[in-house]
C-alpha cells in the first residue's frame, strides 16, 4: 500500500502581532490581532515619558496614498505591503503630566458661606462652608456645629 505526501498549500499566517510606530517617543509598539486602537493609543499614552505629546489617534500611512484613521472603536490592520501604522500626536502641545499630591494655599481656598450668631457677647459660628479648587481636584466641606 502507497504512502501519499499530504501536501499544504495552507496560506503564510497573518501578522501574529501589530506594530505601532509612537511618533512621540520614537518607540514600536507591539498588539495582539483584533486590537481596537482607542485601546492602544491608551496604552501608548500610558508609557509615555512626562512632557512628551499626547498619542491622539493611529492612522495607516503608505507613501503616495491618503492615511487612514482608525477609530476609537476600530479593529486596527495593516492594509498591504508598504503601509504602516504610526500615531498622530497632539499638535497643541498636550504632553503627559506626572501626578503629584499639592497642598492647597490660601489662594486656592474660597469661603462661600459664613453663619454665626451671638448668644450674650459671646459670638458662636454654626454653619461655615468652603471650597478648594485644585488644578485636577474639587472639594466642598460643611463644618456645622
Amino acid at each position: 500500500m502507497a504512502v501519499e505526501k499530504e501536501t499544504s498549500n495552507a496560506a503564510e499566517p497573518t501578522a501574529v502581532f501589530l506594530e505601532v510606530l509612537c511618533r512621540s517617543s520614537g518607540k514600536v509598539r507591539r498588539f495582539a490581532p483584533g486590537v481596537k486602537a482607542g485601546f492602544a493609543s491608551s496604552l501608548i499614552n500610558l508609557k509615555l515619558e512626562p512632557g512628551v505629546p499626547f498619542c491622539l489617534y493611529i492612522e495607516a500611512i503608505k507613501e503616495g496614498e491618503e492615511p487612514i484613521s482608525f477609530g476609537p472603536d476600530s479593529v486596527l490592520v495593516i492594509y498591504g505591503n508598504g503601509w504602516k501604522l504610526q500615531t498622530v500626536i497632539d499638535s497643541k502641545g498636550s504632553k503627559r503630566v506626572v501626578d503629584r499630591p499639592v497642598a492647597p494655599t490660601k489662594a486656592d481656598t474660597q469661603v462661600l458661606t459664613v453663619s454665626a450668631k451671638f448668644i450674650g457677647s459671646r459670638m458662636h459660628i454654626s454653619h461655615t462652608c468652603f471650597s478648594i479648587s485644585l488644578p485636577q481636584t474639587c472639594m466642598y466641606m460643611c463644618l456645622c456645629s
